[in-house]
């Protein structure tokens, strides 16, 4: 099914049905994904050929654990159809910008770490050079340690599987004391890997209300989801065009910038409210039937800016009397001789107020 007249080569294109289908997609509360290669999907494959995308991919709201999903098309053999793939991934966002984890504070060893690179450079004679050092330094060290440290989530799976060997050991026989001793410091391990991950989906998805101790939920997974997906932009659209990939729209963003003259240094602004009435007025418009609200603004405004006291004066015109139908009159001729008198109306309402 066409959504949009874009979508097909040829004027050929059913609006009602159209309609119908956003309709349908609306109240199903469905999203489509985005396809990024292609713009048709199907073609009769004549000597003047029909193109059109009726080959489409949506998803529900339950499919926010899966935020990169990507739509993509493949190589078309014998069908009419184009296949199309979608890719599914979902991951942690990494940003090459360093930013502190608060999960780090809870490995041992880390604030020994930071105490040493914070206290092994430093100028005496300018503070503010030896803070800049300072944090340099740290966030170096930091960045380092962070290399060598291993995935919380596979830390995580070997946990659980070690307390699973364990348990089915203890099912055999009794665990002896080393066993004891292993399985107690796998299960202060865990519950350690479980509040890093706390913390670290808590800084990704920003949410101030999860409590000290809670366990990783699907909840915090999905605002998280839900953050990365609105720090991307996804599409631009522009002169009817869908531009999906990054350099179409960064240029896109940079021309219209430069061409708005939007980036750069600012120009100086100035005020000036000390106005010539009789110049501004000249510049309006003639009183008509349609912009009399208009009129009538510009003038009041051109009035109100200047420091001139102005006064009219003229001689009060006489208030038109209502046209009165006679019985020989036709509907089109009373008509027009209200549609005048509504012209004669306005400009005496106009005059008495002034």
């Amino acid at each position: 099914m066409i959504r949009f007249a874009h979508e097909k080569n040829n004027d050929n294109f059913r609006t009602r049905e159209a309609e119908a289908f956003d309709d349908i997609v609306n109240d199903l509360s469905l999203i489509e994904l985005p396809l990024i290669d292609r713009l048709y999907t199907w073609s009769n494959r004549r000597a003047n050929p029909t193109l059109e995308r009726i080959d489409r991919a949506f998803i529900n709201l339950a499919w926010d654990a899966v935020p990169n999903s990507i739509l993509s098309s493949l190589t078309r053999t014998t069908s009419d159809h184009v296949p199309l793939k979608i890719q599914i991934s979902s991951s942690v966002p990494k940003s090459s910008i360093y930013r502190y984890e608060p999960s780090w504070a809870l490995q041992p060893g880390f604030q020994e770490m930071i105490s040493t690179a914070w206290n092994l450079q430093h100028s005496p004679h300018d503070p503010a050079a030896s803070l800049v050092i300072r944090l340099k330094t740290t966030r170096a060290a930091s960045k380092n340690w962070r290399r060598h440290q291993g995935s919380i989530s596979q830390r995580e799976v070997d946990c659980k599987l070690l307390i699973s060997l364990l348990d089915a050991v203890e099912e055999i026989r009794p665990l002896n004391h080393p066993e004891l001793v292993l399985l107690e410091i796998i299960v202060r391990l865990l519950s350690r890997t479980v509040k890093e991950k706390l913390l670290l989906w808590k800084q990704r998805s920003k949410i101030r209300a999860a409590i000290e101790g809670d366990e990783n939920t699907r909840y915090f997974h999905a605002c998280a989801s839900q953050q990365l997906r609105h720090n991307k932009i996804q599409v631009l659209d522009h002169d009817d065009m869908e531009l999906f990939g990054h350099d179409q729209k960064a240029q896109l963003l940079f021309g219209f910038y430069n061409y708005n003259s939007l980036l750069g240094a600012s120009c100086h602004t100035s005020w000036r409210f000390k106005l010539n009435p009789m110049a501004f007025i000249s510049h309006i418009l003639p009183l008509e039937g349609g912009n009399y609200r208009i009129w009538r603004e510009k003038y009041e405004l051109a009035l109100t800016l200047s420091e001139n006291d102005l006064a009219l004066t003229s001689s009060c015109s006489t208030e038109p009397e209502d046209p009165m139908r006679a019985e020989n009159v036709t509907d089109a001729d009373f008509n027009a001789r209200k549609r005048d008198h509504a012209e004669v109306r306005m400009k005496y309402d106009l005059d008495r107020k002034k």
